[in-house]
């Protein structure tokens, strides 16, 4: 116990990872959860820019909060170019066939399981009566820019650095557990969802030493599951 705080090498960067990625979303939770900013938001903008507005203010302080801080202390920290996290174009012919079936496949299924009254509850979170081309590109935007920091975080930082240091079932059992937490908010169904996508998207990116099936899929699935949930809404449409 004298030695309890003495750390080597290996263990530092473990830690700094964790808290990278637990205090990342814990601060990016409450930003986005303040009562106070979305009343402002409301206050100040009529409705349908009032929702859009919100929500592309919280999806870019998610990249903020998620992606370029982390990334800044990740590469002043540890031990890992942005290659080795993930950021590379290794692998390239696997990585296509693996997200172009799994893409096709959320294309598909988000297309029925999008029409049920639990997700049309929730989702899309970017509640716009009339959907623009403008809506449609900024709800789009952002969410790229929030999902590509989320996953440099999750199945860059986090996992590699634990698949390092601890191993696969480790690292892909401490990825899963941040990944289903972070969706409680969503309900049971994404949150048990989380554990077999969960662990497709560690697997895949550590075979192929990149995030772009973490990142494409990902965004599929959460843009079409917006653009189906408005096809299917009594109360939102699209413009022609």
């Amino acid at each position: 116990m004298s030695n309890v705080f003495q750390i080597n090498d290996n263990d530092l960067y473990l830690v700094i990872s964790l808290l990278l990625a637990s205090l990342g979303f814990i601060i990016y939770w409450f930003v986005s959860q303040d009562e106070q900013k979305r009343i402002w938001f409301f206050k100040t903008y009529e409705n349908n820019d009032a929702w859009l507005n919100w929500i592309v203010f919280k999806r870019l302080c998610g990249a903020l909060i998620l992606g370029i801080i982390p990334t800044i202390i990740a590469l002043l920290f540890l031990p890992f170019s942005l290659k080795e996290l993930g950021l590379n174009f290794d692998n390239l012919a696997l990585t296509c066939k693996w997200t172009v079936g799994l893409s096709l496949f959320f294309l598909v299924a988000n297309f029925f399981a999008a029409n049920t009254p639990s997700k049309l509850e929730v989702y899309p979170p970017l509640r716009v009566k009339s959907w623009s081309k403008k809506v449609i590109l900024l709800n789009t935007i952002s969410w790229l820019a929030y999902l590509f920091a989320y996953e440099f975080l999750f199945r860059g930082i986090l996992l590699i650095t634990c698949f390092k240091y601890l191993g696969f079932w480790p690292a892909v059992v401490i990825n899963i557990a941040f990944y289903a937490l972070a969706h409680i908010p969503k309900g049971f169904t994404e949150t048990i969802g989380c554990f077999p996508y969960g662990f497709l998207l560690c697997y895949i990116t550590l075979l192929t030493g990149n995030l772009w099936f973490a990142f494409i899929t990902h965004s599929v699935l959460a843009i079409s599951t917006d653009f189906y949930s408005v096809f299917y809404s009594r109360e939102m449409y699209f413009l022609k």
